[in-house]
């Protein structure tokens, strides 16, 4: 998958209309802006919208690492968790 790469993060000020909550990226600029105005929970969208390249990289990881570190049976155990894990990034990548 190609994205923006990370870290990013959320900065906000104040405007006539309302706060905004701007997400750049490290030296990539800016991803996306919400606003009071036109969102609900804003703040809380921002900062989930930030977090993305990380959660998308700690999904990676649980799936690299239960493949090459646990056996068939105990899979199984983690089968419904990493069927979760799979459709979240088959979504994040555009293939859902």
């Amino acid at each position: 998958m190609s994205h923006t790469p990370g870290p990013w993060k959320v900065i906000n000020f104040k405007r006539r209309e309302g706060r905004v909550y701007e997400i750049l990226a490290n030296g990539h600029g800016s991803i996306a802006l919400l606003t009071e105005f036109s969102q609900l929970q804003p703040e809380a969208n921002a900062r989930l919208i930030a977090a993305a390249p990380e959660l998308w990289a700690a999904c990676q990881a649980v799936l690299s690492t239960v493949n090459y570190t646990i056996g068939s049976e105990e899979a199984d155990r983690y089968r419904p968790l990493l069927k979760q894990v799979r459709a979240a990034l088959t979504h994040a990548e555009g293939r859902a």
